[in-house]
């Protein structure tokens, strides 16, 4: 008997028939990187093609907006893009997927037009929690004409030779809008009750469905619950879903969850439980006959099957994990799990590059859109192939030794820890952050399977540095806490910074305080080390002051959408205290002296304990005995201190290209 067979058999949605029960659902690309002037290019049919060859039974191309007046995504209102959604189409087919495309209009969440400065469509007018702009209530002519493009653009996509199309009616987008108590307070017949609120979905189903034809395979999408008081709940969209099933306009229905009010809850991060969205999502997708997809940060195909086996859909859809690694599904059904790269469901380069208008991207996995220039399948071998000596066991240092290996080099590792991992080892320790941990297991895994030579406990000295017999040396040694006390508007320093009460994120989180009360964390960033100490001290039970040069907290946290849970988190519990925008000015055994950056007041604080979190320095005391060295690479916050992808990243690249680059004891230059 085969592994997974139930996600491993085939499924038919209209006479589409699929290989296997994976899917991947819709989801953004980033502003103009993959759809330039909203047209498909190879990039994105080569994002998708790597997908296809990892065994994806079917993909779903995200965000085709429907009419010009909201021109982000792929544009699906014009004919020009028949002829490249066609070639993906093509390119998909030869590796065994079928391609259905969600067509959408933002809605309230675009704000205004970013071309002509116009007030977004909305159910009604008034505020949205996607912009802090007002939106606009349509008229009926706007929504005759929506209905009717929405029509327009499923027949481009059956023209285009895509296998089938999605109508978006989730996350508070226009058509969700309506659907919404909260936000749709039409008068019209349009609004109030529950079938007038459904009517212009129903109304863009239909014409897309008498557009495309029977035989043409047309589904919605809808979030099961919004998550909000007064919101929709499962029994509200189980009513809308079985309605369109029982007129015979959907062969589909995909469930998600969250809208705008709640965005967390349409990615869920790594605060989230595996399958957080099932319990909702379950309560519509039992009842109904058609072929269901349910998703909610799914990272194994061990889930995906008791997921199907318990019945609770008929296809299961794994969108960041597939990011992660393209080719989850084609190493899990061959028994090669231990392969996967894992998603740590962090959001950070996924959905967080597209809130701040770049590609997406991913931490853990380099490729990520740029399948089209690196190719697909395994790295080659390298041309020269010699000694690989890499000095540093963390996450960037074990990239560049796993990389360098899979090229064919010998490798040899040296980490003065008694453990690899580097601070993702005590950064895994906070309270919701275990999943972080699951990318150095990865890589620990690889370097056994790869005959990586590790030498742990092992401190590699200037003096040792010049007796290394090897072609190339990798520097990942990281980047050690400051002991001045330096901050971003404090380049004085702080005097006391070097007394004994005074610990860094990684001890806090490695270390225990027994005497401590009262502990002050200062975060000179906004984002996870310092609330990650600061959440794990107080599951100890101490008193947290957190002070921050920022004006919220988690500020950089926003994008990736875990700002929210983790303020709220963080302030339900009665020893917490937030100060925004301080700087310290000093610190003394028992109390910290802040100044407002507004309006340079001074405050004291009492605190045993205080932990900082502000630059670090690379560690560079190898750089002179290396200097000589004809290739040498500095990685990691070794070269720059840095987030988690940028150590991967530079790891990576080192690893590619060991033979490639040399050293001027300053820069890596190109041999």
């Amino acid at each position: 008997m085969s592994q997974y067979p139930i996600a491993r058999s085939p499924l038919e949605i209209n006479g589409c028939r699929l290989r296997n029960r994976i899917v991947r659902t819709g989801h953004h690309m980033g502003p103009g990187y993959m759809t330039p002037d909203g047209i498909v290019t190879d990039r994105m049919t080569a994002y998708f093609v790597e997908r296809a060859r990892g065994e994806v039974a079917l993909s779903f191309l995200g965000t085709a907006t429907v009419h010009p007046s909201c021109p982000l995504g792929i544009a699906a209102y014009t004919d020009a893009q028949i002829e490249p959604w066609s070639r993906l189409a093509n390119a998909c087919h030869r590796e065994g997927m079928k391609v259905f495309q969600q067509l959408f209009h933002y809605g309230p969440s675009l704000g205004r037009n970013p071309i002509t400065g116009r007030s977004a469509w909305a159910a009604d007018t008034g505020p949205r929690p996607g912009s802090p702009d007002i939106t606009v209530g349509m008229t009926l002519g706007e929504i005759d004409d929506l209905v009717q493009h929405f029509a327009d653009a499923a027949f481009r996509v059956k023209q285009a030779g895509l296998d089938g199309a999605e109508v978006h009616g989730a996350h508070g987008y226009l058509l969700a809008d309506f659907l919404s108590p909260l936000t749709n307070h039409r008068t019209d017949d349009y609004g109030g009750s529950p079938e007038n609120r459904m009517r212009l979905l129903h109304r863009v189903v239909k014409a897309v469905r008498e557009r495309v034809g029977a035989d043409f395979p047309v589904g919605v999408r809808l979030s099961g619950s919004e998550s909000m008081k007064g919101g929709l709940t499962p029994p509200d969209v189980l009513a809308v879903a079985q309605r369109l099933e029982r007129e015979k306009l959907v062969d589909f229905v995909d469930v998600s969850s969250g809208s705008y009010f709640r965005f967390d809850k349409i990615i869920g991060a790594m605060h989230e439980e595996a399958g957080y969205e099932i319990a909702e999502s379950r309560q519509i997708t039992r009842h109904l006959a058609v072929p269901t997809i349910v998703a909610g940060r799914l990272t194994t195909m061990a889930e995906a099957e008791d997921l199907l086996a318990a019945g609770d859909a008929k296809l299961v859809s794994f969108v960041r994990a597939m990011i992660a690694d393209p080719h989850l599904a084609a190493k899990s059904f061959a028994g090669r799990e231990s392969e996967v790269r894992p998603c740590i469901n962090c959001n950070q380069k996924c959905i967080g590059n597209i809130g701040r208008r770049a590609p997406v991207g991913c931490v853990v996995n380099v490729n990520v859109g740029f399948e089209h220039e690196t190719g697909t399948g395994p790295l080659a071998p390298a041309d020269r192939k010699g000694k690989v000596v890499v000095i540093g066991g963390g996450p960037a240092g074990m990239e560049a030794a796993r990389t360098a290996a899979l090229r064919g080099h010998h490798v040899e590792l040296y980490e003065s820890d008694d453990t690899l991992g580097g601070n993702i080892s005590a950064a895994r320790r906070a309270p919701y952050r275990a999943p972080i941990g699951k990318i150095i297991d990865f890589q620990q895994q690889e370097l056994m399977r790869l005959g990586v030579k590790v030498r742990l406990g092992t401190r590699v000295t200037p003096e040792k540095a010049m007796e290394l017999d090897a072609d190339c040396v990798i520097v990942a040694t990281g980047a050690g806490a400051r002991d001045d006390g330096v901050q971003r508007f404090n380049p004085l320093g702080v005097e006391g910074a070097r007394l004994p009460h005074v610990r860094t994120v990684r001890q806090a989180l490695e270390g225990d305080f027994p005497s401590a009360r009262q502990v002050l964390v200062y975060d000179d960033f906004g984002n996870y080390p310092a609330l990650s100490a600061a959440e794990h001290l107080l599951q100890r039970g101490l008193k947290v002051i957190l002070a921050s040069s920022e004006g919220m907290i988690g500020s950089q946290l926003i994008y990736s959408f875990n700002q929210m849970p983790t303020a709220a988190r963080l302030t339900a519990y009665p020893n917490f205290r937030f100060v925004p925008q301080q700087i310290i000015t000093a610190i003394t055994p028992r109390q910290v002296t802040l100044g407002g950056l507004i309006n340079g007041a001074s405050q004291m604080v009492e605190a045993d304990l205080v932990v900082l979190w502000t630059a670090p320095r690379p560690r560079r005391e190898l750089e002179a005995a290396l200097r000589e060295h004809p290739r040498v690479h500095f990685v990691g916050d070794a070269e720059a201190p840095g987030d988690l992808g940028f150590a991967i990243r530079s790891g990576h690249e080192a690893g590619l290209a060991a033979f490639g680059m040399a050293h001027d004891g300053k820069h890596a230059i190109r041999a």
